[in-house]
């Protein structure tokens, strides 16, 4: 079976399921009616419509977004004496989770854990609220 969304990359909805009749077929019976669903908004279809049209017209986009992603990961992962990488090099989305001798020596439970990186999530989200977003490079 061969699945994709477009939800998380085309900032639309829905995704597709390819494999056999009997497959395919059971996928959309035992799903959850969400999953599938011909109510999809004209919008969200037109938004995936123009993403995938400026991604084929202007693919240095994708290339600005693996050098960032590079650059980020080079500020984080291995430098950071708290935090490792853990997502695929190539995803946008870096997912840190502090690094297990950090948690050992000080003893953190999980909530503790999740204080501290509830923290750094306040920490950042008050830096860009706070702070001109034209003086940052997003």
């Amino acid at each position: 079976m061969i699945i994709g969304s477009l939800s998380g990359p085309l900032c639309a909805a829905g995704g597709f399921c390819a494999g056999t009749e009997e497959v395919v077929e059971h996928q959309r019976i035992s799903s959850a009616s969400y999953t599938y669903s011909a109510a999809l908004p004209a919008l969200l279809s037109t938004t995936a419509s123009e993403t995938i049209s400026m991604l084929q017209e202007q693919p240095e986009i994708l290339t600005g977004l693996q050098d960032n992603i590079r650059a980020m990961r080079a500020q984080l992962d291995p430098r950071s004496d708290w935090v490792r990488c853990t997502s695929s090099v190539d995803n946008p989305i870096l997912l840190l989770v502090l690094k297990e001798e950090v948690v050992e020596a000080r003893g953190w439970s999980t909530k503790e854990q999740n204080q501290v990186l509830q923290d750094v999530v306040d920490e950042v989200c008050a830096y860009f609220l706070l702070s001109p977003i034209s003086s940052h490079s997003l």
